[in-house]
């Protein structure tokens, strides 16, 4: 007798043992889902994997590659677990657009066209306190103390950052992006694209804007390819580049002043660095030239 009692004693030590480190879990994993269930984060880097591990310290594991912060940026937590001192979250990517003189929006989407993403974040620990998961969160999730418009390539950051500070003109975003942790920036002034010369892909002639005078002419230029996102999107639009035309007709110093987004942006950069032109004359010698091009044929095929 006095060794089953012994053994009830033991074993109802060990219970007592137990049962904090389980109900610390169940409250911190009650506190994450209130904080991040069904609400929108930005991702950090953008990733554009559908599955990301992290481990204690908030590192990526296997080497994502970052994407476009329109189309891999935001994300809606969706499910929220604690799997053996992991947090398993699953999630959906959503679609940014700005079209024309819209503002930012999210496109809406039909359930089974909806991107998943599983992020699997190691906590470092069977039993973790809300601040470690948080600090752990913080390296997955953008937080209220960053800025997106840091975050995104140079030619987004005027029109993003004034979209985060109430927005003007077509630099706005919805209702939907304000409680968006780093979304909100301090303000800040956009400057105006200098006018130029627009060129359209094929036409191989270019229009002058300024005074009618001597030009380059595009004699090769391939138009770029459609990314899947912009496809899903429906998206048309222009992508404006402006760039040098040098004495021997090649394009230097390529660089966007109006993005559209969708990996649109990338595909615009490459192929222009791959056209070719008769440059502008003077005094009937070849000069370098700047002009601005405007890319209309994104159009969904």
């Amino acid at each position: 007798m006095r060794r089953t009692w012994s053994l009830w004693i033991t074993v109802a030590a060990v219970l007592t043992l137990a049962i904090p480190a389980y109900c610390g879990s169940s409250e911190v994993e009650r506190h994450l889902r209130e904080e991040y269930r069904g609400k929108t984060f930005v991702l950090r880097c953008f990733y554009s994997a559908d599955r990301l591990e992290y481990d204690s310290a908030g590192t990526p594991q296997g080497g994502p590659i970052p994407g476009d912060w329109t189309s891999d940026g935001f994300v809606v937590v969706k499910k929220l677990r604690f799997d053996h001192g992991h947090l398993m979250i699953e999630a959906e990517r959503r679609l940014v657009i700005h079209l024309d003189a819209k503002e930012f929006q999210f496109v809406p989407e039909d359930e089974d066209e909806k991107r998943k993403l599983v992020i699997d974040a190691d906590l470092g620990s069977a039993s973790p306190g809300s601040e470690q998961a948080e600090a752990v969160l913080s390296k997955v999730f953008v937080t209220e103390h960053e800025e997106l418009a840091s975050m995104v390539p140079n030619y987004w950051k005027p029109c993003v950052r004034t979209a985060g500070s109430g927005g003007t003109g077509k630099c706005r975003f919805s209702k939907d992006f304000r409680s968006i942790p780093g979304v909100a920036a301090s303000p800040a002034i956009v400057g105006n694209v200098p006018a130029g010369c627009t060129i359209q892909p094929l036409a191989g002639e270019c229009q002058t804007q300024r005074d009618g005078g001597n030009v380059p002419k595009a004699i090769y230029s391939p138009s770029p390819d459609f990314s899947e996102s912009a496809s899903k999107a429906n998206v048309q639009g222009d992508v404006v580049l402006r760039l040098v035309v040098d004495e021997q007709g090649l394009p230097t110093n390529v660089h966007i002043t109006q993005p559209l987004g969708y990996g649109l942006n990338e595909q615009a950069l490459k192929r222009v660095k791959e056209w070719r032109f008769k440059p502008a004359e003077k005094d009937g010698k070849p000069v370098a030239t700047e002009v601005e091009v405007s890319l209309r044929r994104f159009t969904v095929p």
